[in-house]
């Protein structure tokens, strides 16, 4: 393999790690209620509070630890927080052993448990579309849903069973196993993640910043209803799963392995949902594909477009005396700075608001940008098209925004010019064919159009559509210290991507 595992090496040995600690897990499927039933003789009261406060406190941990996980590699967090959960559980045995086993104990390890399922189970997400390639990654995530159905089919019973044959906590030393069998699988895999990129300065995580997720997701017309619908439906569930363990193991004296059969049943429904959407899943895949496949070709019909028409103008300005190029320059900077007087004198730029904490990150990744070359459809790192340079900047500061500048004109919040921040995006022409990334002081940060550069412009040097914020919820800095623009800065031509260059099925394409 020429020094270098493979991926679907890679991806095998990480099947494996899920495989174990997920089958672990279910085996443990409410091994605390059952301890604290079984061994503490734990009363309905306790065992909800095991149930709830354990998740709950878990999530809350893992909150801040979003951040930390986000900007490192997620092969070595998911190792550590497979050897935290073994070594937390095997806790339990080892005070069940000396006599010693609590409620309280049983809530720490329950919290601490819940902090690392959360933590693992995003940086898997994460990792597998480092290791595995694009058109294999709905095969992929598919393997790992039916292993969770089946690990949740098989588990539970087997360990009631468990538990009948050799003791209350025999599931959870099974379990410590499992998170140390899945540290050494991904151990084996041998790496295949990248290092994200870690934007500089480092910004300085806020209190404010842990409710932007939220934020988001309850302003977003199509994710705020899916969350709320997920938090009644499962609410209502997890409300009842307590008291039916103290209920079904108690007076009505149901054997462990029947405890967990009753909820492993269900499940075999999982399973058969999972096979019959396989065939359906991968033609929409193939669809996606041959969609994804036409528009790459239109893309590059029409780039030749631009290429041709670039080459006009470039064969237009070649023919030009050196005396017509200075007046058609004075022309168009004269046209510019009356265009930004009669902008100044409507009042439109007349605040001198703050950027948000993200918002002073993109302008920071943008002007490292000035000076490189404008390339249609490129984001980066070496060249760029308008809103190439705009949603880089701002993925760069931690936020996706659309990737193209009529999506981004359709889809951001839009804000009047007199509340124009820094890393706000100014869009312009009436078909929103040309965006750029706000300064501040009444200059945008753009890349112009082919054969051009990324440069400092005045906001009025192509006529303004209107301005997006991409960060609506973000808070206003109280200090905020504008990046220093290099010399050359605003050198250039200010012309942006227009109908003069735009090709003309290009209503939708990159800019």
């Amino acid at each position: 393999m020429d020094g270098r595992r493979s991926a679907a090496w890679r991806f095998g040995w990480l099947w494996t790690a899920y495989g174990v600690s997920t089958f672990g897990t279910r085996f443990a499927f409410d091994a605390f209620a059952l301890v604290a039933l079984l061994v503490l003789h734990a009363g309905p009261a306790e065992v909800s509070l095991l149930a709830a406060v354990g998740p709950a406190v878990g999530a809350v941990l893992s909150v801040p630890l979003g951040p930390w996980v986000e900007y490192r590699r997620k092969r070595p967090v998911m190792i550590a927080t497979d050897l935290v959960r073994c070594a937390v559980l095997l806790s339990v045995p080892l005070a069940y052993a000396l006599d010693a086993l609590t409620v309280a104990q049983l809530l720490v390890v329950s919290v601490t448990v819940a902090a690392a399922d959360i933590t693992f189970q995003a940086a898997v997400g994460a990792y597998v579309k480092d290791v595995v390639p694009g058109e294999e990654l709905l095969r992929a995530n598919g393997r790992l849903e039916s292993t969770t159905w089946t690990a949740t089919m098989l588990g539970p019973p087997l360990g009631g069973a468990a538990i009948g044959w050799f003791g209350p906590v025999t599931t959870v030393v099974a379990d410590a196993v499992s998170y140390l069998l899945s540290a050494g699988a991904l151990g084996a895999a041998g790496g295949g993640d990248r290092r994200p990129e870690r934007p500089e300065p480092r910004p300085r995580l806020r209190a404010g910043d842990l409710l932007d997720g939220w934020r988001y997701i309850l302003r977003s017309r199509e994710l705020r209803p899916l969350f709320l619908n997920t938090v009644l439906v499962s609410g209502l569930i997890m409300a009842s799963s307590p008291l039916l363990v103290v209920l079904m193991v108690g007076p009505l004296g149901f054997a462990p392995w029947q405890y967990g059969l009753a909820f492993a049943v269900p499940c075999v429904g999982g399973l058969v949902g999972d096979a019959k959407e396989a065939d359906e899943l991968a033609r929409r895949a193939r669809t996606a594909l041959d969609a994804r496949l036409a528009l790459t070709e239109r893309r590059e019909k029409e780039r030749d477009q631009v290429v041709e028409r670039l080459r006009d103008v470039e064969e237009l300005l070649a023919s030009l005396t050196a005396e017509q190029l200075a007046e058609l320059a004075e022309l168009e900077r004269g046209r510019v700075d009356e265009a930004q007087r009669e902008l100044v004198a409507s009042g439109a730029l007349s605040g001198a608001n703050a950027p948000s904490a993200a918002g002073g990150r993109a302008v920071r990744y943008a002007v490292e940008q000035l000076g490189k070359p404008y390339e249609w459809g490129a984001e980066g790192p070496e060249t760029y098209d308008c809103s190439g340079l705009t949603s880089k900047a701002w993925r760069a500061a931690g936020a996706e925004v659309p990737r193209t500048s009529q999506e981004q004109w359709a889809r951001l919040e839009r804000i009047d010019l007199t509340d124009l921040r820094p890393g706000d995006l100014v869009v312009y022409f009436h078909d929103a064919t040309h965006v750029a990334l706000y300064l501040g002081d009444g200059m945008v940060v753009q890349a112009p159009r082919p054969g051009a550069r990324v440069k400092v412009s005045p906001v009025a040097a192509n006529p303004v559509l209107g301005a997006v914020r991409p960060d609506p919820g973000g808070e206003p800095l109280e200090h905020y210290v504008p990046p220093e623009l290099p010399e050359g800065a605003t050198d250039g031509s200010d012309e942006g991507y227009g109908a003069g260059y735009a090709p003309a099925a290009a209503a939708t394409s990159a800019r």
